[in-house]
This record gives C-alpha cells, sequence and structure tokens, in this order.
C-alpha cells in the first residue's frame, strides 16, 4: 500500500509544470543599456547671413551609430511603471554620392511610462518572459562639429559645428527575462523610436556665416539592457502534490469451529 501511494505522488510530480513566474515590478528598479542607433535621413534649411547666395536645402545621409540610457524607476505592482532615463546618441554623418562627412550626437532626458504585459494573467501563458509598451517625453540637445555637407554638390561644400536643442519623444517596445537564481535580475532586449520634431544646429559655410534647420530627426534603436527590482519578492514554491488516501479495507466474516465442549480452534 505504501509502495503504491508512493508511485502515485512521483508520476503527479513528474505531471506537474515546473514553475515559472515573470517578474512584477513594485517599488523601486535601475536599468541600463546599450545599442545600435540608425538615424534616418535628414533634410536641412540652410541660410546665410552675410547677404551670399548659398541658401538652399540640403539632405543629411547618416549611417552606423550607438546609444547607451540609464534608467531609475518606479514599479506600482500592477504592471504599470513610471522612469527618468538619461541618454547618449552617437552616429556617423556619411554619404559616398554627397560628399557627406562627419558625426553628430544627441544627449539629454525622458520621463517614461511603461506597461509589463503579465502573460499568465491575461493569456495563460506561465513563462518567465514579461514584454512591455511604454511612451516617453523630454529634452534632448543635438551637436555637430566641423560636418561636411554636400561636398560633390556644385554649389560646394557646407561646414556645420554647434548644438542646440529641443523637445523630444519616443516610443518603446521589448520583454525582459527572468535571470534564474537571481530575484529581481532581468536581461531586457528593446526596439526604440525616438523622435524631435525639429532640432537645429548653427553653422558657417563655405559662402560665409549661417544657420542651418533641420526637419524632423528620426532615431531606430535596438537596444539589450539589465534590469535589477530591489523590493522584488521570490515565487511562492509549487503546491504540494496532491496525496491520494488508501481505499478502505473491505469487512470480512469468518466462520470457526471448536470440539464439542473446547475452547481450541
Amino acid at each position: 500500500m505504501r509502495l503504491r501511494t508512493a508511485l502515485l505522488a512521483t508520476t503527479l510530480m513528474a505531471a506537474a509544470p515546473a514553475a515559472s513566474m515573470a517578474t512584477t515590478i513594485t517599488g523601486p528598479y535601475v536599468d541600463i543599456g546599450g545599442g545600435y542607433n540608425l538615424t534616418q535621413t535628414q533634410h536641412g534649411h540652410f541660410a546665410d547671413t552675410d547677404g551670399g547666395t548659398e541658401p538652399g536645402r540640403e539632405k543629411v545621409g547618416h549611417r552606423h551609430g550607438w546609444t547607451g540610457f540609464g534608467a531609475v524607476g518606479w514599479g506600482f505592482g500592477n504592471g504599470l511603471r513610471a522612469e527618468v532615463e538619461g541618454d547618449y546618441n552617437w552616429s556617423e554623418i556619411y554619404s559616398k554620392s554627397r560628399g557627406d562627412k562627419g558625426s553628430d550626437r544627441s544627449y539629454g532626458g525622458f520621463v517614461n511610462v511603461l506597461y509589463d504585459i503579465d502573460l499568465k494573467r491575461l493569456f495563460s501563458i506561465d513563462v518567465p518572459v514579461t514584454p512591455f509598451v511604454g511612451v516617453g517625453a523630454g529634452y534632448l540637445w543635438q551637436g555637430v562639429h566641423d560636418a561636411t555637407i554636400g561636398a560633390n554638390n556644385p554649389g560646394g561644400a557646407r561646414s556645420m559645428s554647434g548644438t542646440k536643442g529641443g523637445f523630444a519623444y519616443q516610443g518603446i517596445v521589448g520583454a525582459a527575462y527572468d535571470i534564474p537564481g537571481v530575484p529581481g535580475l532581468q536581461m531586457t532586449t528593446e526596439y526604440r523610436m525616438i523622435g524631435q520634431p525639429q532640432s537645429f544646429t548653427m553653422g558657417n559655410f563655405t559662402a560665409g556665416d549661417g544657420h542651418a534647420s533641420f526637419d524632423h530627426r528620426f532615431n531606430h534603436q535596438f537596444i539589450v539592457g539589465v534590469r535589477y527590482a530591489f523590493n522584488n519578492a521570490p515565487p511562492p514554491p509549487p503546491p504540494a502534490p496532491a496525496v491520494v488516501p488508501p481505499a478502505p479495507t473491505a469487512a470480512r466474516t469468518y466462520l470457526v469451529f471448536f470440539d464439542w465442549d473446547g475452547a481450541a480452534l
């Protein structure tokens, strides 16, 4: 009987799925990350201030770049998070056909609001992965130092330098992966789109001093990071396997014989 009960309990434990509870952040956390930064081609409007005939419109091509950020935030325990973030972005200015070369950078900060999607609660998917989405608003400074624009154009090259800031916004889509054995520690992967409605760079051009204003700037970023939540409680232990009680023994009757006028069986 004991052997049968032990075998049944072992079977139930083997059939039960492994416990895997995704982290829900409650309280403070920190987040850092970095990755690839791709800036879309911009259009610049150039105007000389010395009465020259140089003003016009020029494309500013970008190639490779990188990005890094750090954030501190607070999780409310229901999937919502709020955080303050600092960013630094670098991008290569390059176009072989137009002779563009140089680099630019942008740096500043955002206030973000994000929502962690609980897959187990919403879709009954029990995995240690938490997708998230978010939006942010902030301020970025864009800086350029001695970048050459349009060197192969008939009008000649323009050399730009300067820094100017403006409003910026971003959209965030990503996922966090729990690191086994370290409660609260997660690896993150995400895509970000950062936009600046209008960015400005002061410059001096071949024909004289002037200024340039650029249209909407878009950065597409692919990031890997690490996040740690300080007030993360370890997941509860898995429920104990159900033990089936032994079946009751059926009652039996016996017929006993004695010798006449004796007590021995």
